[in-house]
C-alpha cells in the first residue's frame, strides 16, 4: 500500500503523531462559476508575498493552516536559522494522496540539503483543474498556506521551486509555468497532461518518468519534454526504468539538482 492513500483519515495522521484542458479552451475565458459552487479561474495566480517574518517557527514537522478539508504540512530543517533566507518546495501529492505523502518524498533529505518544505491538500481527491474544471479553492488555500509560512519562516524568494506527483506534478508544471517570477524551478515527478495556463517568466524544470509507466504512458512525457524545450525552458529530462513512482535515486538526483 502506496503511502498517504485515503486508508485512514488525515486527522487519524496528525493524531499519530506525525492537464487535460487545451490551452486554447482556457485562453477564452478569465473566470467561470461552477453552478452553486466556487468562483474558478483559469490561470492559477501566486498572490502571497514573500514578507520578512514577523513570528517565529519551529523546526521540524507542523501544521501551519488547516481547515474542515484540507491541511498543510510544514517541514522545517534542523539547521535552520530565523537570520538567515531559506529555499522553499511547495509541493503538490498525487491523485488520492495527502499533503502528508508529499512532504515525505523530501523530508528525510530536507535536512541536508536545509530545505523548508510546505505541501497542502487538495479539497477532493485531486486537484481543482481536474475536479471542477477551473482553478479556485485549491489555489485560495495554497495562498493562505504559503502566506502563513512567509509570516513565520525567512525565506529566499529566489529560491522557491514547486515540486508535484502525477496529477500534482501536472499541477505544479502549471502553477510554475504561470508563476515564473515567483517559482525559480520546476519538478515533476510523472505527469499527466499539463493544464493550460498562460506562461510568465522561464524556470528551470526537472521531469522524470518510468519508462515503464502504466498510468501516464513514457511517451506522453516525451512529448511533454519535447514541447517545453520548444517554447524555450531549461529542462533536464530523466527517464527511469520503472513504473508510476518516484524512486528514492531519483529523488537524490531532483534535490541535486534544485541544490546547485
Amino acid at each position: 500500500m502506496k503511502p498517504g492513500t485515503y486508508v485512514i483519515s488525515r486527522r487519524q495522521i496528525i493524531g499519530a503523531g506525525i492537464a487535460g484542458i487545451g490551452a486554447s479552451l482556457l485562453a477564452a475565458c478569465e473566470s467561470i462559476k461552477a453552478p452553486d459552487g466556487p468562483q474558478l479561474n483559469f490561470n492559477p495566480l501566486v498572490t502571497a508575498t514573500v514578507t520578512p517574518p514577523t513570528g517565529t517557527v519551529l523546526t521540524g514537522l507542523t501544521v501551519p493552516l488547516e481547515t474542515s478539508q484540507q491541511e498543510a504540512f510544514l517541514y522545517v530543517p534542523s539547521g535552520y536559522q530565523a537570520s538567515t533566507p531559506s529555499p522553499l518546495v511547495l509541493m503538490f501529492h498525487g491523485e488520492g494522496q495527502t499533503a502528508y505523502s508529499a512532504v515525505s518524498v523530501f523530508q528525510s533529505r530536507a535536512d541536508a540539503a536545509g530545505l523548508v518544505l510546505l505541501a497542502i491538500d487538495s479539497a477532493s481527491t485531486t486537484w481543482d483543474i481536474f475536479a471542477l474544471g477551473g482553478y479556485g479553492p485549491d489555489v485560495d488555500f495554497m495562498n493562505a498556506a504559503l502566506t502563513a509560512v512567509f509570516k513565520v519562516v525567512n525565506v529566499d524568494p529566489a529560491r522557491i521551486a514547486v515540486e508535484g506527483f502525477s496529477d500534482g506534478a501536472a499541477y505544479a508544471l502549471a502553477l510554475g509555468k504561470t508563476n515564473g517570477s515567483f517559482f525559480s524551478r520546476i519538478i515533476s515527478f510523472s505527469a499527466t497532461i499539463v493544464p493550460g495556463a498562460a506562461a510568465s517568466g522561464r524556470p528551470k524544470i526537472f521531469l522524470s518518468h518510468g519508462i515503464s509507466d502504466p498510468t501516464f504512458p513514457i511517451a506522453g512525457a516525451d512529448l511533454l519534454d519535447a514541447n517545453l524545450i520548444a517554447d524555450g525552458y531549461n529542462v533536464d529530462y530523466v527517464r527511469f526504468s520503472g513504473v508510476h513512482e518516484i524512486p528514492d535515486s531519483v529523488v537524490q538526483q531532483a534535490i541535486a539538482w534544485l541544490t546547485t
